[in-house]
């Protein structure tokens, strides 16, 4: 086992993650020293409206009101004691 990063250190290796993801599109929503949680806006895909209209004439009306109950992607970034970056992503209201 390594030898434990000070939070300092650790702040500045979340900086650099976050720089990355922030060109992706993501804004910060909530930040420690150590975490982050991002959020960006979930595209409206055109092409998967208009096959479930193909599939099913209501299908778009279902889309649509599902993505509008779910209109952005999170990502939660944690960088661990040893300088390790982990994310989960996930879909958020």
């Amino acid at each position: 086992m390594g030898q434990s990063l000070s939070i300092d250190e650790r702040e500045a290796i979340l900086i650099r993650a976050l720089r990355e993801h922030l060109k992706d599109g993501y804004f910060v929503q909530a930040q420690t020293p150590t975490t982050a949680q991002l959020l960006r806006p979930r595209p409206f895909d055109a092409a998967i409206a208009f096959f479930c209209t193909l599939l099913c004439g209501v299908g778009v009306l279902v889309y649509i009101a599902a993505h509008y109950a779910n209109p952005y992607e999170a990502l939660y970034v944690v960088v661990d004691e040893q300088g390790q970056v982990y994310g989960v992503n996930r879909w958020t209201k």
